[in-house]
């Protein structure tokens, strides 16, 4: 056998280093493209919308979209649907909004006021949207935009959305072309009849002292801001009621519930102030009596609000005026044997308080204690007695003689 020298031995070793090293590199080179092709979310396979539409991605200045837009007026509604051609890269993203109006004609006119509206977003994960919204059964007029930001009211001199409406001949608005069948123009104006939107407002009372305001809006009426507030200042609150909730209630506390102005839009609805309702339960009035004296005691159900009560002796002219607080009960009393008036919650009720019939009528100190004449008759007549016993005792003195 023929033997490797030592120095040809260290030669082998060098040459296979080399290789190991060389085959490592070319394992590094081609392990990150591997790998990207099998991550989720990279690439185009991430998407299988993406793959139907085509490979790769485009920045949000180069993005293209289809659209479709329809207002139903048979169902007071307004759809559109927004599609990119082409995924957006990176974090690109784009919000599209449809709203509708409440608009004083047929054709365009302002001031408008958003009735309904909703806001997508498109990203590189979202491609395509369908909005829908209400319409309001009057004039109207609806925009689908590129953006985010409604304009409420438009006016005259106002804002307004211009190029920006999907469908536009220029600008951003050209960059989304209608799907076939679709229109163009992603915008409308029409409808039947002006809307009825004034606000509206119902006060009812309760027993306890407070009141609930009902905020109305009209059937067609956007969202309508209310004020509350007290006549001396000391109350105030504000109050939006929904489009999607045209009634709102308010519970005023018996405290404020006095004298109320409520406005909206700086234009006063009405003056509200509490009356107590008719089914309130009324205070209770019980009487007492007896030989010296009398008294009335009135009591109020918790469910009321305080209520003050008259009191009014017969041959007097000056009343006593108190307050019960509810839950609580007052007692007045008087000599015995008058004849009061009370008037509570409006009704006025004559009470004649009578002593018993078992008092002395002649109006003499009733008897009380043991009976002071027959002990004096029978102490005469023990004294009587004792002194005929001492005079029959002298007249038979007998005399004993030694």
């Amino acid at each position: 056998m023929r033997r490797i020298s030592p120095s040809s031995r260290s030669m082998l070793a060098r040459v296979g280093l080399a290789a190991a090293i060389a085959l490592s590199a070319v394992l590094a080179m081609t392990a990150p493209a591997s790998a990207d092709r099998g991550r989720a979310g990279d690439g185009p396979s991430a998407n299988p919308d993406l793959v139907r539409r085509g490979a790769g991605c485009v920045t949000l200045d180069k993005a293209t979209y289809t659209h479709t837009f329809q207002v139903d007026q048979s169902t007071h509604t307004a759809t559109a649907t927004i599609s990119l051609r082409k995924a957006l890269c990176g974090d690109a993203k784009q919000a599209f909004t449809l709203v509708s109006y409440l608009a004083p004609a047929k054709s365009f006119a302002v001031p408008q006021y958003a009735f309904d509206s909703r806001t997508v977003v498109l990203d590189k994960d979202t491609i395509t949207e369908t909005l829908t919204i209400d319409v309001p059964q009057c004039f109207t007029q609806v925009d689908f935009f590129f953006g985010d930001k409604v304009i409420t009211p438009l006016t005259e001199q106002g804002d307004r959305y211009g190029n920006t409406k999907v469908g536009s001949k220029d600008g951003i608005g050209a960059t989304s072309q209608p799907a076939q069948g679709s229109q163009r123009e992603a915008w409308y104006n029409g409808g039947d009849g002006v809307c009825e939107t004034a606000p509206k407002v119902e006060a009812t009372s309760d027993c306890d002292g407070s009141m609930t305001l009902n905020l109305r809006n009209g059937a067609n009426a956007t969202a309508t801001d209310y004020v509350i507030a007290s006549k001396d200042g000391k109350y105030r609150t504000e109050v939006e009621v929904p489009r999607s909730n045209p009634v709102a209630q308010v519970k005023v506390s018996a405290n404020n519930a006095k004298d109320l102005i409520v406005t909206s839009g700086g234009k006063q609805i009405g003056e509200f102030g509490w009356t107590r309702p008719e089914d309130c339960t009324a205070p209770t009035i019980t009487t007492s009596s007896d030989c010296s004296a009398s008294s009335v005691t009135i009591a109020n159900p918790a469910a009321n609000t305080p209520v003050e009560a008259t009191i009014l002796v017969t041959g007097q002219s000056e009343a006593k005026t108190l307050t019960i607080g509810n839950g609580t009960s007052e007692t007045v009393e008087f000599a015995a044997g008058v004849k009061v008036s009370v008037t509570v919650f409006g009704t006025t009720t004559l009470f004649d308080l009578k002593k018993p019939d078992s008092c002395d009528s002649s109006g003499t100190l009733p008897v009380t204690g043991t009976n002071a004449a027959l002990i004096a008759g029978a102490a005469i007549l023990l004294v009587a007695a004792g002194t005929g016993l001492f005079l029959t005792a002298r007249r038979r003195r007998v005399t004993f003689t030694a």
